[in-house]
């Protein structure tokens, strides 16, 4: 069997499975098996494919029809332009997320002769913090997570994308074990309600629940950062977190109970909805 035919089987059994992007996905499993970027996918589609290929193609595609997400299958995502390196120990970092990276490295770049030092709370991959990193000369990224192997795989991601000069790790519950005070907190906590569980999409169930839920309606870790942050973020400082659009009133409250004399700014992501909240001290 070719290329051209095995990418429309593995399409067509996507589809029976009702899995959105099925063109997409039959080529990114196609390609991770046989090594080939788009370029080279495309111009062999008439190549015929070896056994020992097509079975890896099929075990892909059932895990997949399993419910696992294909960047578990294929151990690789795509964010802010960077390959990462993922497994079921983190969270597959979403697009929306982008939106923290761009307004660390907008507020950095304000002052280009300042060194910042930036903590990526909950760093899981890394995603939020290495690519800060990739994209600035002047910071100093502390990544903290509370679980030992994300921050495996974070670490082998800032050596994957080379920016492991620019970063070090720690095991923390959020900033309990933060040393000095920081000019940048970034977050993406969880911030899902376990009772929406089963309204969630079974790729996003096989994900590790410990970087998907929260206590009190989802915010209860935001509460404790927000709670920790004055003792943690100097003068001239930002924390921004990540917050699903529900939460807004509850977080400014939250904001404003510990941020007295600042004032939080809320960011709508690319699909026009509330997704991130910052201020400035």
């Amino acid at each position: 069997m070719n290329l051209r035919k095995l990418w429309i089987q593995t399409k067509k059994e996507l589809d029976s499975s009702n899995i959105n992007d099925s063109i997409i996905e039959s080529e990114v499993i196609l390609r991770n098996v046989l090594n080939l970027d788009r370029n080279n996918f495309f111009a062999t589609l008439d190549k015929n494919i070896p056994t020992k290929q097509k079975l890896q193609i099929q075990n892909h595609l059932k895990r997949r029809l399993s419910g696992i997400p294909l960047s578990y299958i294929t151990n690789n995502r795509e964010f802010f332009g960077i390959n990462f390196f993922v497994n079921k120990n983190v969270l597959i970092p979403r697009q929306e997320s982008e939106l923290l990276v761009e307004q660390v490295i907008s507020f950095c770049k304000k002052n280009t002769k300042r060194q910042f030092n930036i903590i990526d709370v909950g760093t899981g991959s890394g995603a939020i913090g290495i690519s800060i990193a990739k994209h600035l000369n002047n910071v100093n990224i502390i990544a903290s997570d509370i679980s030992d192997k994300a921050l495996q795989i974070a670490k082998k991601n800032a050596n994957l994308v080379n920016v492991n000069q620019k970063m070090s790790f720690i095991n923390s519950n959020l900033l309990e074990k933060l040393k000095s005070p920081v000019d940048v907190i970034v977050a993406n906590l969880p911030y899902l309600c376990s009772s929406e569980i089963e309204k969630l999409s079974p790729e996003v169930q096989n994900e590790p629940e410990i970087a998907l839920f929260a206590e009190c309606k989802g915010i209860s870790l935001i509460k404790k950062l927000v709670e920790q942050a004055p003792n943690h973020l100097k003068k001239n400082g930002k924390l921004i977190l990540e917050i699903s659009p529900t939460q807004v009133t509850d977080v400014i409250s939250i904001f404003k109970e510990n941020f007295p004399e600042s004032y939080p700014e809320i960011h709508d992501d690319y699909t026009k909805m509330q997704r991130a909240i910052s201020l400035e001290t």
